[in-house]
């Protein structure tokens, strides 16, 4: 086995709808349309219901570039489409984002609860110092920015779609548990000493932001689709990644993309055997059997989460395919 990164029984997994992915519909060159009111899949357990939206923005290019040589644009508030000289191609408005701090939403699709708000710049803040701190370690730099669903990939480019999971049970029980004034976390060890919310699963609105999901990639041009999807193996994005992806897109399983691991039991993942058996169509070679990675004791640093989020960057470099989905958990996110 490879691993290039790394010094309650399950319930039965949500089902793909009957008349398959939208995209399986034809073939591969010809997608075609399903929404999922024609969708049915097994329902889990009913004590949570509702949460934030999972939010599904926009793929961002990436490119790399050594880290003796300048990154194009690196002194302007803007990013952008890189010409085979270096210089930036500032005349195209679909491939420009402003760098500067985004408001983070507060009402509506893609909301954050308003005590998350102080909590996530925080973490932005740290991953930024992170990356500061570890530029130039792997022998590159890498400049990316968003782009539209149909934006095709240039030369030395590559196309990454960033998705974090549906909505897990645990991500329910952390509104809950805050927004009643209580510290701490729900299923941090001290408070879930028995293990309750270990890889717990979506709920249903994490089963139905996995079919929209879905519906969007049935609409998608099949030439500027993700030609492979790299998981965290837990089974919030297995099952996202299981519903929303056509079934002959490879799907690999990998440990680099798990949340920030220790301490809190929703990050301690289930074993490999039972992993496969719940998602029969995602490769696991890149996981051990057991999770050895989250301890009780002891949580994951952002930095640390920082230098696997780089390691991981530098292996899509080296990949053949230039439009990868990533499907994984908020801090990696962020790293």
């Amino acid at each position: 086995m490879s691993t290039p990164f790394y010094s309650k029984p399950p319930r039965p997994p949500p089902r793909v709808p009957k008349n398959g992915h939208p995209l399986s519909q034809s073939s591969p060159a010809g997608p075609s349309r399903m929404t999922p009111a024609n969708a049915r899949y097994a329902s889990p357990p009913r004590h949570h219901e509702q949460g934030a939206p999972m939010t599904t923005p926009p793929p961002v290019k990436a490119q790399m570039y050594p880290p003796s040589r300048p990154v194009p644009g690196e002194a302007d508030s803007t990013a952008g489409s890189v010409r085979d000289d270096g210089s930036m191609n500032g005349d195209d408005e679909d491939e420009r984002k402003s760098t500067e701090e985004v408001d983070l939403p507060t009402r509506g699709p893609g909301s954050i609860e308003e005590y998350e708000i102080a909590e996530l710049k925080v973490a932005i803040a740290e991953f930024e110092k992170a990356s500061s701190d570890l530029r130039g370690d792997y022998g590159y730099v890498c400049r990316a920015w968003r782009v539209q669903d149909d934006a095709t990939v240039g030369k030395n480019e590559k196309k990454i779609f960033l998705l974090r999971h549906g909505q897990g049970y645990h991500n329910v029980a952390q509104r809950e548990w805050r927004n009643s004034g209580r510290p701490d976390e729900p299923y941090s060890i001290k408070n879930d000493p028995d293990y309750n919310f270990v890889d717990p699963p979506l709920t249903d609105v994490g089963l139905e932001q996995a079919l929209g999901l879905m519906t969007r990639f049935g609409t998608m041009d099949p030439q500027l689709l993700p030609q492979i999807a790299f998981i965290s193996p837990m089974r919030c994005p297995l099952a996202t990644a299981h519903i929303s992806c056509p079934p002959w897109w490879p799907k690999v399983a990998f440990e680099a993309l798990r949340e920030r691991c220790g301490i809190h039991t929703c990050d301690k993942r289930l074993s490999k055997s039972k992993l496969k058996q719940l998602y029969k169509d995602i490769e696991y070679d890149f996981i051990y059997e057991d999770d050895d990675l989250w301890y009780p004791d002891y949580r994951e640093s952002r930095h640390m989460v920082a230098i696997r989020a780089s390691k991981f960057i530098a292996y899509l470099r080296d990949r053949p395919e230039s439009r990868i989905l990533i499907v994984s958990h908020a801090e990696f996110l962020l790293a």
